[in-house]
Formats: C-alpha cells, structure tokens, sequence
C-alpha cells in the first residue's frame, strides 16, 4: 500500500526525520522542545510499524462487505427553523468587530499574527 510516498511493509517502512516532526510542528504552530522532537519522532515511527503490521495480515479470503449499501435515497425533509426573537441582534451585539452584516475575526493565517 502506496500513500504520498509511503510503503507500509514493515521490512522495508521509511524513518520519520526529526526534520518531519518539525516541518509538521511549525505547520500546526507547536513549539516542541528537543525531547518532544525526539519523543514524536520514535511515536511516529511506531504508528507507521502498526499499520505496516496490519498491512500484513491475509485478507484475500475475506469476503468484501459493505458497511452501508444505497438502494434508495436516505433523504430528510427541510425545515426552516424560527429563530428566537433577539438572537441576531444578541450575537451581533456582542461581536467585537463587525462590517454590514459580516462578523470580522482576526486572521489565522499568515505566520506574522502567531
């Protein structure tokens, strides 16, 4: 089984890098210090051992089930919801920053606001 790279087979798995841990760490904004690095790294490393022992179990005499089949259309009927009466004007009201109708939230997304 090929994922990004990956070779779950447990002779022959791919390390994780402590470079990894970091690339991934600074990605999630997480300041690991050098035991955690080392920590997550040898974790890692074990998940992807697991899932390469699981890749070696014999399931070809295993017959396909499927958990959910779709004879018919599972619909539900939309309903509109009333709103109780002030809950707009409540929540806008006690939203910091707003302009017209939107509510305004800080950005997350560029690396200057962390």
């Amino acid at each position: 089984m090929k994922v990004e790279g990956w070779v779950f087979n447990k002779s022959m798995s791919k390390k994780i890098t402590i470079e990894e841990v970091r690339k991934t760490a600074e990605l999630a904004r997480i300041k690991l210090t050098k035991k955690e690095e080392k920590t997550f790294t040898q974790d890692l490393d074990n998940i992807l051992d697991f899932f390469g022992s699981i890749q070696e179990v014999q399931s070809e005499k295993v017959e396909k089930f499927d958990h959910y089949q779709l004879n018919n259309n599972q619909l539900r009927v939309d309903e509109v919801l009333e709103k109780p009466e002030g809950l707009v004007a409540g929540i806008k009201g006690n939203f910091p920053d707003q302009e017209n109708d939107y509510l305004k939230v800080r950005n997350v997304l560029n690396k200057s606001n962390s």
